[in-house]
């Protein structure tokens, strides 16, 4: 017995020191890296396809704490959503129908994790409404999940039937150069840094239009004028860098975007409440547009850093 314990260990130092001096071969170490990297993942990505998954409440429990309650719809309203997406897949009208996308990372077999996006073919856009990534004692780094979940969601953009033509990404963020605070406004940078991240991926340039873009009420019983100021991100290929210079036509078809298509959609069961939330959009949209400024600019993401930056800057006054 010992002799045998002898020679495996004798011919896994041989195989130790015969994969070392592979490894010094540049493509060898950068496929075994490659694996490795693979493997050992301590996050497993998963994509929710039944309401009754465990995991899926795991990640709505994440929701519930990490969003607050005023940019968050119910709970119940993602279920449903899910839930219909399911049959909307069976349907007639599959090819044309919207679809949602809920992707969590576990680490530890516990959510630490999730993206939800929702993809609409008759204008090949996908809008993401939530990425979130929870740091507990013990865990995997936030990063290490956030990338994960970006990988995985380029990998669906890239090789999913009813993804494959997907011309663009649009997103709702926090502007972090309103935000009041170094560690609030760097969260609302990281935020937009991940998504940044997912763009290069699918060979998109992620930019912010730089206007007063204000998100819907989530419910028509919410007092008047609550809409929440956000920034609105766009991310695209852009063949022409001059035309960075004045994106009003593009904020004018993302206002109709989100307001027509993405906050109306599945909104009620309630045919009456669906039509007063419709009108409630279409209104705004309205006013919206009437308000857009002749002139919109966008920014990249270093630009809008910069201006982060700047506002961060002790200020000196004059004596």
């Amino acid at each position: 017995m010992t002799a045998s314990w002898k020679s495996i260990q004798f011919l896994g130092r041989i195989a130790s020191q015969m994969m070392a001096i592979l490894r010094m071969i540049p493509f060898v170490d950068d496929a075994v890296d490659s694996v490795q990297r693979k493997l050992l993942n301590p996050i497993v990505i998963r994509l929710i396809q039944d309401t009754d998954d465990p995991d899926l409440d795991a990640a709505l429990e994440l929701y519930r704490k990490k969003i607050p309650d005023d940019q968050r719809f119910e709970t119940t309203d993602i279920i449903s959503w899910l839930r219909e997406d399911k049959i909307s897949r069976h349907g007639a009208d599959r090819d044309a129908a919207p679809t949602d996308w809920f992707v969590v990372a576990k680490y530890k077999r516990r959510v630490c994790g999730f993206i939800l996006f929702h993809y609409y073919p008759g204008v090949r856009l996908a809008l993401f409404a939530y990425m979130v990534v929870a740091a507990s004692p013990g865990s995997a780094s936030p990063n290490i999940a956030a990338n994960t979940l970006c990988s995985y969601a380029s990998k669906l953009l890239k090789t999913r039937r009813e993804l494959l033509g997907c011309r663009g990404i649009v997103l709702e963020v926090e502007d972090p150069r309103k935000e009041k605070g170094k560690y609030k406004q760097d969260e609302c940078l990281a935020r937009v840094r991940r998504f940044c991240t997912l763009a290069e991926m699918q060979g998109f340039s992620l930019r912010a239009l730089d206007f007063t873009y204000k998100q819907p009420k989530l419910s028509t019983d919410a007092p008047p004028d609550t809409e929440r100021p956000m920034l609105l991100l766009s991310a695209r290929i852009r063949e022409n860098p001059a035309n960075a210079q004045n994106q009003r036509s593009e904020a004018a078809e993302l206002l109709s975007f989100v307001y027509t298509r993405v906050y109306p959609e599945g909104y009620s069961m309630d045919a009456l409440e669906n039509g007063e939330y419709r009108d409630y959009c279409l209104a705004l949209l309205n006013r919206e547009l009437a308000n857009l400024p002749a002139q919109v600019r966008s920014l990249s993401v270093k630009q809008l850093v910069v201006q982060v930056r700047n506002s961060q800057s002790p200020k000196i006054m004059p004596r």
